[in-house]
């Protein structure tokens, strides 16, 4: 730890202020600010002295990839944990899914339980990993036909016939159902056989991808039609 902070160090004071009876949003507000700014905490240790900490704040990139590596004895079955979708996350995925043919993977497990979704142009990257330049993963449609928006992919996928597993949840929304969504039977060019399995906290009457549904600005379309406005996309598994 750059400060000589360790897990298990009870915060005493920040900025002059004691904490106690404080609760983790009063003391996390406390600590955080501007990148670059200082602030002054006091730590103690189980059966030491307290300590001053002048510290300096620094923007933290939490990755969308926390997690990657090999599931299986044999090393052929790579397991890639995505929990977020923002600027970065095509390029991780993206790295890891090579990481992991290079040690050996000949399948693979694309994790999406928990994932709340972000960018969709980082959904649209994911798939293209898989799937042939070209291929319309999803549309945009508006109220006037100046604000519809097709999404293709663009590049060459890096492995477009290695066998995939989705894993999603009751908490796979917005992007992470796209993703789910593109890797159906029938959808997108590739991975018509793709495994979606569906984990403990979703069930068989949860859509797997939002519904067609009008707002202000339109509504999101997937290229597997006709979608049913009280289901949507059901996994299939």
């Amino acid at each position: 730890m750059k400060a000589e902070i360790w897990a298990g160090d009870e915060i005493v004071e920040v900025d002059g202020r004691r904490i106690q009876g404080m609760d983790t949003e009063e003391v996390s507000k406390l600590l955080k600010g501007q990148a670059g700014s200082q602030v002054k905490a006091i730590t103690q240790r189980l059966g030491m002295e307290p300590v001053m900490h002048e510290l300096v704040r620094e923007e933290i990139k939490i990755p969308d990839v926390p997690y990657k590596g090999m599931v299986d004895a044999a090393g052929e079955v790579g397991y890639i944990k995505l929990n977020s979708f923002t600027q970065t996350a095509g390029q991780e995925v993206r790295n890891a899914l090579k990481e992991l043919k290079e040690q050996g993977a000949k399948k693979m497990i694309l994790d999406l339980r928990g994932n709340g979704g972000g960018l969709l142009r980082e959904a649209v990257n994911i798939v293209n990993l898989f799937v042939p330049k070209n291929e319309l993963v999803v549309e945009t449609k508006g109220k006037i036909p100046e604000w519809d928006k097709t999404y293709k992919t663009l590049s060459e996928p890096v492995d477009a016939t290695i066998p995939l597993v989705v894993l999603v949840d009751g908490n796979s929304a917005s992007a992470s159902e796209i993703v789910s969504g593109a890797f159906r039977p029938g959808s997108c060019g590739r991975h018509r056989g793709a495994v979606l399995w569906q984990g403990p906290g979703a069930t068989n009457t949860r859509p797997l991808l939002q519904q067609q549904a009008e707002s202000d600005r339109g509504q999101v379309l997937h290229p597997q039609r006709p979608l049913h406005p009280e289901v949507g996309l059901r996994p299939t598994r």
